[in-house]
């Protein structure tokens, strides 16, 4: 297995940043490492199959991290399972001598990870912008400007009746420079540039 790795990092190097190489060097070293102790008769990669992903994949679960001690967290994992999927999908693909026998790592091996949603407001910018879209909607009189804020996104949107609505770009206030396309009826989050 060092022959192919060392192969393969060479290779890699030729493209990429030296940090970067080194973070996909490190976990083909662990894996191999891992090999050694609990599979030693796995010599080549054509030696390796999907019980030894399994296994690896277990251990490296129940490791915990060189600088917290804490169990490495999914990404971690993800990472390391990655680095090794595409060593393995490199060495058959380029013709490496002794290749694995089939594909040993699939999507469905990689953990899932949590992605927080992304926050655009503050909780006190974000607060101001519902209690104002809040009152607009309540107290809205015909012809009369009603702004609200556009899901997902920092845009308030503003109609001048409820049946007629028109998306405006505009900031709520506290966010550096403030323009807004709301005329000076509107209240805030709608500002005059």
């Amino acid at each position: 297995m060092r022959r192919p790795r060392r192969r393969y990092i060479a290779q890699v190097e030729l493209s990429l940043r030296p940090k970067t190489v080194n973070h996909i060097d490190q976990p083909l070293r662990e894996f191999g490492s891992w090999l050694d102790h609990n599979r030693p008769g796995v010599i080549s990669c054509a030696g390796l199959n999907r019980s030894n992903i399994e296994g690896y994949k277990s251990w490296i679960r129940a490791r915990h991290g060189r600088y917290t001690g804490k169990p490495l967290n999914r990404v971690s994992i993800k990472n390391r399972l990655i680095n090794l999927h595409c060593f393995v999908d490199r060495v058959t693909e380029w013709g490496y001598p002794n290749p694995p026998q089939g594909p040993l790592i699939f999507t469905g091996d990689l953990p899932i990870i949590d992605k927080p949603l992304p926050r655009f407001l503050d909780d006190a910018a974000a607060t101001k912008v519902m209690r104002t879209s809040r009152a607009d909607r309540t107290h809205s009189l015909a012809g009369s400007w009603n702004c609200w804020p556009a899901p997902g996104s920092v845009k308030v949107s503003c109609s001048r009746s409820p049946s007629t609505r028109s998306s405006k770009s505009a900031r709520p206030t506290g966010f550096g420079s403030q323009s807004a396309s709301c005329p000076t009826t509107a209240t805030s989050p709608c500002t005059r540039s």
